[in-house]
């Protein structure tokens, strides 16, 4: 005998099966593509709601929100002269800081303190000490240069044959420096070279300590890309760190301490406090 198959009931299930593996499944995604599509920013522009084409779509706020976060920075007190005691494990020495000349910078560095404990040295090139710092920061910090203070703007590209050294095959953000490439911008000034095709800005309210032995720079990865990491210049000049990057201080005491930190070779050493006063 042949069991009788309702027809409608099983189009009915499936239906209601269908809309359900929808909702709980295809409307979330549905929703996140066109949210991250622009759809509903297009709908308004094209019937001129507002609204609609002023709202940001979540995953832009959330994009916004990492790359704008930044917290509280310390207020520096005018007329202060700020100092930094650095105390290592292979002994101490003191940092005069530039809170004038780099304010954001130097409120950056104090704000941060505690995060450099336990922060290594490392030898870079030879002649920077660098502080390479654990801490991955959400933020960045803008440079603080003056590049008619440091006369960029005197020094052509074709007489600066520093800037050839800074190029590495293997590292494709040095691209900029192929002796090709440099030839195309000999007469370019270093502070054109820098603006145009680097892409730096430059403040005119600054006054901008040259490169020389025992200033205090913050690394970065290009312009306006200043985080945690510091370095210090143990060589007498390095004219290729003018205009690339923001000087915060100057060592003024407990040279014998960074001489010997500068011959430590593997040897690991890193900071145990940082005290400003």
């Amino acid at each position: 005998m042949t069991k009788y198959v309702d027809k409608e009931a099983l189009i009915l299930l499936f239906g209601v099966l269908g809309l359900y593996v929808f909702v709980a499944w295809g409307l979330p995604k549905l929703q996140t593509y066109l949210f991250d599509h622009n759809f509903f920013y297009q709908i308004g522009r094209n019937i001129g709601v507002d609204s609609l084409r002023n709202n940001p779509s979540p995953s832009t706020v959330n994009q916004n929100n990492q790359q704008n976060y930044k917290p509280q920075l310390i207020q520096l007190e005018s007329n202060k002269d700020y100092r930094a005691i650095v105390k290592t494990s292979e002994g101490s020495f003191t940092i005069d800081l530039y809170e004038s000349n780099a304010p954001e910078n130097v409120a950056n560095f104090i704000t941060n303190i505690s995060k450099y404990n336990n922060a290594e040295f490392v030898i870079q090139r030879d002649y920077l000490l660098r502080v390479r710092n654990n801490e991955n920061l959400s933020y960045t910090i803008q440079d603080e240069i003056n590049a008619d203070y440091l006369l960029l703007d005197t020094i052509k590209v074709k007489d600066a044959s520093y800037l050839s050294k800074l190029y590495n095959q293997n590292d494709p953000s040095t691209a900029p420096f192929e002796p090709n490439n440099l030839r195309k911008y000999a007469d370019f000034s270093l502070k054109e070279f820098y603006t145009e095709v680097l892409g730096y800005k430059y403040l005119s309210n600054v006054s901008t300590q040259k490169a020389v032995k025992y200033v205090v720079y913050m690394v970065n990865t290009g312009p306006n890309t200043n985080k945690l990491d510091f370095f210090i210049l143990m060589a007498g000049a390095a004219p290729e760190l003018d205009g690339r990057y923001t000087p915060i201080g100057r060592v003024i005491e407990g040279f014998t301490t960074l001489d010997s930190i500068n011959k430590s070779q593997n040897k690991k050493i890193s900071i145990e406090s940082i005290t400003v006063q």
